[in-house]
């Protein structure tokens, strides 16, 4: 019997004739529905867990049994630790275009004393169009929706069309956009 490491998740071990006598198993009766063969796959991959070093407690397995003419391989795949994603609140966007620079500036002007709680916004450009992505993880203010309405076309979006926007627009300012050009049309020093 070798057994063989590959990496840190697999492991090779191969069996003769002679390691499948001492079990009683001929090759062609080699199947996992055979009650030898599994008592022979426990005691063979706690000897080899030791022998190559891979941990075996608590880990998904995958075992390949393949046979030829005086034996098996037997592959041996730890598979890596599930990772745990944890879901998160979605956020609320809203992209808002604007055909003109001085249509989002009149916007910033008349938005930048709304407060909202936890509100981003940044500001992008493609051609002769303007975008200005809110987002926030509250709900964005109706009295800021309607501003926003009588300057540009809202539209709602998520985060595929957020990672679209990045994508395909130049980037113009990010994360305060509202307060940065505010303080800009009023003449404040950032």
């Amino acid at each position: 019997m070798f057994i063989e490491p590959l990496d840190k998740t697999k492991f090779l071990v191969t069996l003769v004739r002679d390691d499948l006598k001492i079990f009683n198993i001929a090759p062609n009766e080699i199947s996992l529905n055979n009650e030898n063969t599994r008592t022979l796959l426990k005691q063979l991959l706690s000897l080899a867990a030791v022998k190559s070093g891979i941990t075996l407690k608590n880990k998904i397995l995958s075992v390949e049994l393949i046979p030829f003419d005086n034996g098996c391989f037997m592959l041996v795949s730890t598979k890596p630790d599930r990772k745990i994603y944890k879901i998160k609140k979605n956020s609320s966007y809203i992209l808002v275009s604007f055909d003109s620079a001085a249509k989002i500036f009149d916007v910033f002007e008349k938005i930048q004393h709304i407060k909202s709680f936890d509100l981003k916004s940044s500001v992008y450009s493609k051609g002769e169009m303007f975008y200005l992505l809110l987002y926030s993880k509250v709900s964005i203010p109706k009295a800021l929706k309607i501003i926003l309405s009588e300057y540009g076309k809202i539209y709602p979006c998520d985060k595929l069309t957020v990672m679209q926007l990045e994508e395909s627009c130049k980037t113009i300012h990010t994360l305060d956009s509202i307060s940065y050009f505010g303080k800009i049309i009023n003449g404040t020093r950032i």
